[in-house]
């Protein structure tokens, strides 16, 4: 099955301050202002290149290691 990068997701204790600094260091992502983030979201994102996204997302536990983050895939040659 061919698939492509669909979004990428990145889990925070905070979403809305790891989107705001995503924003500074990718050039190719940007805020969409019609999602209208708040501090206090469970989820917010950057929309980039080819309709992709980089979502964050809140999770309840503490980080102990390496930050976690992981790729949606779309299939390309057939249907989900």
């Amino acid at each position: 099955m061919a698939s492509r990068a669909s979004n990428f997701c990145i889990d925070a204790a905070d979403p809305y301050a790891q989107t705001m600094w995503w924003a500074q260091v990718l050039e190719d992502f940007t805020v969409d202002d019609s999602w209208e983030m708040k501090a206090d979201d469970e989820e917010c994102g950057l929309v980039g290149p080819d309709d992709r996204y980089l979502l964050v997302l809140k999770v309840p536990e503490p980080k102990t290691v390496k930050n976690r983050m992981h790729v949606c895939l779309r299939p390309t040659d057939r249907s989900r």
